[in-house]
């Protein structure tokens, strides 16, 4: 099985008094680092014409695509990279000269951090790398406006049952060559209610069951939050099949369909559930909409207080998914284990599949959509904790009509047994 999957939980930490001013002009000092890497990067690519590199790539890309297959040959490749040693380098070296007060292993952890969101991230339309839609012009680098975590991990920090120690300030006025950190405790407020979970997982990380990794010190709202990440050790299945699978499709007239070896059966209810909460929300947003109209209260009083409302709205919404996506992907596992299947597979729809999940109770002029990537998501970490296998396919609009009506099929005549069964038995 892969490497287990990298979690993190919150906690909010009580920052001395003398350090709550500094810290926060470190949280600041973290924005501008993010700002000077996507500055010091474009402004390297652009002195090396790498937009010109770029462009040459994509036509020739379009010329081998449109090519014979059979006298095509190899597919080309972009003689240009998103960052080199020599470019990381240089960043480096600005980073250090504007921002002298920053622990280095926060610096270094922030720019790992940031080369990751670089190589990795995808660009907002089309299929091009994010790095390369960027250099061409189609989209802009982005820009922080508010001050970012401070990244910690146990080079610089030493994590206690109630208290951590972070080393994140340099003292520029040493003497000393290597200027040296100032060691700061901050009390972790872990005895609230409903924190227990939060004190068992430190607990075992203190202890060493969890394996501590890279962290961060958060500022919002005027409070200050320890974001600890920490990777669970790998479970060793017991009585699963690796061989025996669990597919799990997004059905049209039921919430899902449940593929178990030859077997086809609907889980998760009538969805009934999800036709009235949904019509429930859109009703309450047509009432306020002509409430607003014939209200004074609300109307000419500016737009962030009329709209107000319709974040509730939305959150409300986004809630009842997430409750009902925990408790299908938890009900999910449950299944894997009572059969003794070893993997899952989840056909995340595309946009062009009817699902009614994303239909039941919904209207023409509405955007209330589906989370079918927190599906996904919440499958990956629980089959991770579990044991199981987890593997994710994309369920297109073919793949759908091609499969479903064996199970409609199924359902038909099981549904006409049945009903054979009723009327001999009345008689």
């Amino acid at each position: 099985m892969s490497e287990r999957a990298i979690r993190t939980t919150r906690v909010e930490v009580i920052v001395p008094k003398d350090d709550r001013d500094a810290w926060l002009e470190l949280s600041i000092n973290a924005q501008r680092l993010l700002n000077t890497c996507w500055q010091e990067w474009l402004s390297w690519h652009v002195v090396n014409d790498s937009a010109a590199i770029i462009e040459r790539y994509i036509s020739t890309l379009r010329e081998w695509h449109a090519a014979d297959k059979k006298t095509r040959g190899a597919k080309p490749k972009l003689d240009l990279k998103s960052i080199d040693n020599e470019l990381s380098k240089r960043i480096y070296a600005s980073v250090r000269r504007r921002l002298p007060t920053l622990n280095t292993r926060a610096v270094v952890l922030a720019i790992q951090k940031w080369r990751q969101t670089l190589t990795t991230r995808k660009a907002a339309n089309g299929s091009l790398p994010g790095w390369m839609s960027i250099l061409i012009a189609r989209e802009s680098i982005p820009s922080f406006c508010n001050p970012q975590p401070i990244n910690f991990d146990k080079q610089n920090a030493t994590l206690g049952v109630e208290d951590i120690v972070v080393r994140l300030q340099r003292d520029t006025t040493s003497e000393k060559a290597r200027n040296p950190s100032r060691r700061v405790c901050c009390r972790m407020v872990i005895w609230k209610r409903k924190a227990a979970s939060v004190r068992a997982i430190i607990r075992r990380i203190v202890d060493g069951e969890y394996e501590f990794r890279g962290s961060a010190l958060q500022w919002t709202k005027g409070k200050w939050f320890a974001l600890i990440s920490y990777r669970m050790p790998k479970t060793t299945p017991v009585g699963l099949d690796p061989n025996k699978v669990v597919h799990v499709i997004p059905g049209k007239r039921r919430p899902w369909v449940l593929k178990i070896g030859d077997r086809r059966t609907y889980f998760g209810g009538t969805g009934s559930n999800i036709d009235f909460a949904r019509r429930m929300i859109l009703q309450e947003r047509r009432e306020r909409r002509e409430h607003y109209r014939w209200s004074r209260s609300n109307a000419r009083h500016g737009r962030k207080r009329a709209m107000s409302i319709w974040t509730k709205l939305s959150s409300k919404w986004l809630d009842f998914t997430k409750r009902y996506n925990h408790q299908c992907s938890r009900t999910i596992i449950d299944i894997c284990k009572r059969e003794g299947a070893g993997k899952v597979i989840y056909h995340q729809p595309t946009s062009d599949v009817k699902t009614f999940l994303a239909e039941a109770g919904n209207d023409v002029r509405s955007a209330m959509s589906w989370e079918w990537f927190q599906v996904g998501s919440m499958l990956a970490y629980k089959c991770d904790g579990e044991g199981i296998e987890y593997e994710q396919v994309k369920w297109t609009r073919k793949i759908a009509a091609d499969r479903l009506p064996d199970v409609r099929k199924n359902n038909q005549s099981d549904n006409a047994q049945r009903l054979k069964g009723r009327a001999a038995a009345v008689r």
